[in-house]
């Protein structure tokens, strides 16, 4: 029988101010990883905001591993399979997600399927069924991207 819920406790750093963005590449420097794969959704790439992510990446060490922009507004397992698969092939480090809820939903399942393996996220239904760590994870909400005029 599938357990009815999941459950996930993931300590938080909130960055906020005009160059927070610019920080992600030392955010990441700081938890040893250096290839995220970034995840968003149609709607972030086709509005540009996806570029703003990828510049401040420009002067670092670190480099977008991978970008996975497919994330409907209600995401699914196959979508979180198939994001998996790409951080993977990718060789990808970390997460960062581009978007609202559903990118960020995705995001996190597609973290657990990244760390423990497998394809079947349905594995990890209920409580104590994640032990350990799971790969960096960095949100970015769209609305906090600074567009210059």
């Amino acid at each position: 029988m599938t357990a009815s819920y999941f459950e996930f406790h993931r300590p938080v750093k909130i960055l906020s101010g005009p160059r927070a963005l610019e920080n992600v590449p030392y955010e990441l420097r700081r938890l040893d990883v250096s290839r995220p794969l970034l995840i968003t959704d149609l709607g972030v790439a086709k509005a540009g905001l996806l570029e703003h992510v990828t510049t401040a990446f420009r002067d670092s060490e670190a480099v977008v591993g991978a970008v996975y922009d497919q994330v409907p507004a209600d995401s699914s397992v196959s979508v979180v399979r198939e994001a998996a698969d790409v951080f993977r092939q990718s060789r990808c480090d970390s997460l960062v997600a581009v978007g609202g809820g559903s990118v960020i939903d995705t995001a996190e399942a597609v973290n657990v399927l990244a760390r423990y393996g497998g394809d079947d996220l349905l594995q990890f239904c209920g409580a104590d069924r994640i032990q350990g760590p799971l790969k960096p994870l960095i949100v970015i909400p769209p609305r906090l991207i600074r567009v210059p005029r």
